[in-house]
């Protein structure tokens, strides 16, 4: 069992305060979309950590600034969001059931949320971007491989694995045995653009490194690398 007390501070807003059992020692944790929040022991009242609150408060207004700004790089997922991957159209709707249920259909991912929930809830939105990665490692899986191992034959290429993730600054790799990884969100890519990152790893399994015989050859395959290099800069990797 745990207490529960929510107050307000200054020009920061809500923390809230819990207070449980098995906690031996004060945290303070502030985390996007979570807010404040602060454990402490069931012998430590209150008013106890409201005073250790306000000790630290030159760090944690520090801290809230610095999740506002990474709040401010997150998509907030609602029903007017026009959110597509390559084969899957996002869609909200409410329902009256307690919990979250998600539902991929070949063409649809499907987000039904409790009526008693806005849809900027954390856990909303958590689970909103947990069924888009998992979309998007089902789109990878069923798309990617036979696009590899097309443009890996009509260039001459030859490579051992391929794997994919769900990295957060690449959009693919090659490993020196040339088996090659790539990002799941290239399925929010154009075509074009994804076909380029499977022939930037593709070249690297004949060029290692970034030097000259690395760009002529991929300028050879791609027909224009620098032009494409520039396009894929508008993308973020992450959705957040």
């Amino acid at each position: 069992m745990s207490e529960t007390k929510t107050i307000e501070l200054e020009n920061i807003g809500l923390v809230h305060i819990h207070k449980k059992a098995r906690v031996k020692n004060l945290s303070i944790s502030i985390k996007p979309f979570d807010g404040i929040r602060v454990t402490i022991p069931k012998h430590l009242s209150f008013v106890a950590a409201e005073d250790y609150l306000l000790k630290k408060l030159p760090w944690i207004k520090k801290g809230a600034k610095k999740i506002k700004d990474i709040e401010n790089l997150y998509t907030i997922f609602d029903e007017k969001t026009n959110f597509q991957t390559r084969f899957h159209k996002l869609e909200l709707y409410q329902h009256e059931l307690k919990n979250v249920r998600v539902l991929v259909t070949p063409n649809r991912m499907q987000i039904f949320y409790p009526a008693t929930f806005q849809t900027n809830n954390p856990k909303v939105q958590g689970l909103i971007r947990k069924a888009i990665e998992k979309t998007l490692l089902l789109e990878s899986k069923q798309y990617l491989p036979q696009r590899v191992a097309l443009l890996a034959q009509k260039h001459g290429f030859s490579y051992q694995k391929i794997s994919f993730r769900n990295a957060q600054t690449r959009w693919g790799s090659c490993a020196h045995n040339n088996n090659i990884s790539l990002n799941i969100h290239l399925m929010r890519l154009p075509e074009h653009l994804s076909d380029y990152v499977i022939l930037h790893e593709l070249c690297h399994t004949r060029e290692k490194n970034h030097g000259p015989k690395f760009k002529a050859l991929l300028n050879q395959v791609t027909g224009g690398a620098k032009q494409l290099e520039s396009e894929i800069k508008k993308y973020r990797i992450a959705i957040y």
